[in-house]
């Protein structure tokens, strides 16, 4: 079952947030394996696997201790939000224990922005 997705309302296309909300913090080394994952979708939707024209930019790719966060702010362009429906579903896969390391406790996957507190 993919990570539970939560879409805020707050956004737009050309700055859409993302965050990753974490149960505990990652692993040692996990967060470049997460990074990498995230950038392999970007690059995915960047050359039109989403459909419409691709997306056109990420930024921020960054990872929060403190607050188990893990965000970025992309321009989606005119790419559905099946998008997250997919990476969603790619980080199910990655929460999942591998011989190559442990399991990853992922909570859910935000899509806009995050209210400030």
């Amino acid at each position: 079952m993919a990570v539970p997705v939560r879409y805020t309302g707050d956004g737009f296309p050309e700055g859409l947030g993302f965050t990753v909300v974490l149960e505990e913090p990652l692993p040692d080394s996990e967060f470049e394996n997460l990074k990498r994952l995230i950038e392999s979708w970007y690059q995915v939707g960047f050359y039109g696997g989403f459909g419409g024209t691709g997306f056109h930019s990420i930024r921020n790719l960054d990872y929060d201790e403190d607050d188990l966060l893990v965000s970025w702010t992309m321009d989606m362009g005119d790419v559905s939000e099946e998008a997250a429906e997919v990476l969603a579903t790619i980080l199910d896969g990655f929460r999942q224990p591998t011989i190559a390391g442990p399991t990853i406790k992922l909570k859910e996957l935000i899509v806009g922005h995050l209210a400030e507190e």
